[in-house]
Order: structure tokens, then sequence, then C-alpha cells
């Protein structure tokens, strides 16, 4: 007989956040990932209704791809 089990709970981030849980993530504060969202050049974002939404994927690679090793790159 097989057995079905629900997926595994964790207490991991969830897979999108709002702004303020967003700019944690980068390391940015909630106005500047909200500049950046209107002039271009900052995470991708999901709009639901008025709502904005980070999928943490998304932040993660934006904020990985600006790592630095030194001040002249």
């Amino acid at each position: 007989m097989i057995e079905l089990r629900s997926p595994p709970t964790t207490s991991e981030t969830p897979e999108v956040l709002d702004v303020k849980r967003a700019s944690r993530i980068v390391g940015l504060s909630p106005s500047t990932l909200n500049t950046l969202r209107s002039r271009g050049g900052g995470p991708p974002y999901v709009k639901l209704g008025r709502r904005v939404f980070y999928r943490v994927k998304d932040l993660r690679t934006w904020r990985d791809a600006r790592l630095r090793s030194n001040t002249a790159e």
C-alpha cells in the first residue's frame, strides 16, 4: 500500500516577499528598492493589483550578480 504524505513544512523564507522583507534580503532600504523599481536596474518583481512582490530566487540572483572582489571592478 502506498502512503501519501504532504510535503514537509519548513520555517524557511516564503517564495515571494513584499518590499519590506525583500529589502532585507538585498540589504537595501525599502525606499531604495522602490526607487530602483521605478527607475530600472532593480531586481525583477511581480505586481498583483497594486501590490508588489519579489521572488526570493530573483532577489538572490540579483544580489549575487553584484558581488565584487575589489574596488577596481
